[in-house]
């Protein structure tokens, strides 16, 4: 059986939220661009921290949605 997957990168969350604030901007991307999320499954795939402004020091996140064909 394949897979469908999607990788949503550059989602900027504040150093305070957790995982799951990261994994619903995603999901609310994917259904703007006109995809289901109901079948999918989204994991984080890579996290790291952009501290290029002092004063704005972000989370960024990758986010993977995979679900059966």
């Amino acid at each position: 059986m394949s897979k469908i997957i999607y990788v949503i990168d550059g989602i900027s969350v504040s150093p305070y939220s957790d995982e799951t604030r990261a994994i619903e901007l995603a999901e609310k991307k994917l259904r703007a661009a006109g995809i289901n999320t109901s079948s999918f499954e989204l994991s984080v795939v890579k996290k790291s921290v952009d501290a290029r402004k002092k004063e704005d020091i972000k989370l960024v996140y990758s986010i993977s949605a995979s679900a059966d064909k």
